[in-house]
């Protein structure tokens, strides 16, 4: 998960299954087995890559605690690992987004709790400012 660039090409050969190619949508989502340090908290991960580039767009983590305490420790790991990969990041506590002018890399992270679930997620996440903004446009085109 920590060594996935955001802008490239994804490492491994992804394979389209789609038969319709007039109607795919601008990105390309799956789930990835996780096998480096980031593994002590997110077994798995999710890249997001854009159809028309082919570069990967966003990066996300997550991992559901059954109290806020050790969802709030998991988050203090990981912001460890965030500050290492964003160069003198700047943190946006209304967002949750630690940014640098420096880099085209944001990430946020933050324990939340979602729809109904008693259960805190703790949610890592990477994103490419360049590509937010093409995904951006893909989608607004693809619903246009």
């Amino acid at each position: 998960m920590l060594d996935i660039n955001i802008g490239e090409s994804f490492p491994v050969k992804i394979t389209s299954r789609s038969n319709d190619e007039g109607n795919q949508r601008p990105t390309i989502q799956f789930k990835v087995p996780n096998s480096d340090m980031s593994a002590e908290l997110f077994s798995e991960y999710e890249v997001v890559i854009n159809r028309k580039t082919s570069e990967i767009a966003v990066i996300t983590g997550r991992r559901v605690y059954k109290t806020l305490p050790e969802c709030e420790e998991g988050k203090n790991i990981a912001l460890n690992w965030l500050k290492k990969a964003i160069s003198n990041a700047q943190y946006s506590e209304s967002e949750n987004i630690y940014s640098s002018n420096e880099n085209n890399v944001f990430g946020s992270l933050y324990c939340a709790f979602h729809d109904e679930s008693p259960f805190p997620t703790l949610e890592f996440q990477f994103r490419g400012k360049k590509q937010d903004r093409e995904l951006e446009s893909a989608w607004e085109s693809y619903f246009n």
